[in-house]
């Protein structure tokens, strides 16, 4: 999870948007680097075939980015939360991230 200052966004609301496009950009690069079959990104001889598992078992869609891929796990995180003191009122996901952002998806 990233965090944007509230002074940052409101001045800049722009940058919210942005910063999701450049992790779903470097998150895509890092794929590719893991996934290329010269050079190793990194020496692991077996890296091949725990891709290949983990796309397995993970349905293909590891490392999800946007609210809607994560949804499940913020409101489990939220109700948490709440149970243990960290918050003191029951919050909404939505209510967490940027207005432009939770549309966003890291969709090739």
């Amino acid at each position: 999870m990233i965090v944007i200052r509230r002074d940052v966004y409101d001045r800049d609301p722009w940058v919210a948007a942005s910063l999701f496009e450049a992790f779903r950009l470097a998150k895509h690069a890092a794929l590719e680097r893991l996934q290329f079959t010269g050079t190793l990104a990194a020496m692991v001889p077996w890296l091949f075939a725990e891709l290949e598992a983990a796309e397995a078992t993970l349905t293909g869609h590891y490392w999800p980015y946007g609210v809607d891929e994560n949804r499940a796990e913020l409101e489990a995180m939220l109700g948490w939360a709440l149970r243990h003191g960290i918050t003191v009122a029951p919050l909404e996901v939505d209510d967490l991230f940027a207005p432009e952002t939770l549309t966003l998806t890291c969709a090739p």
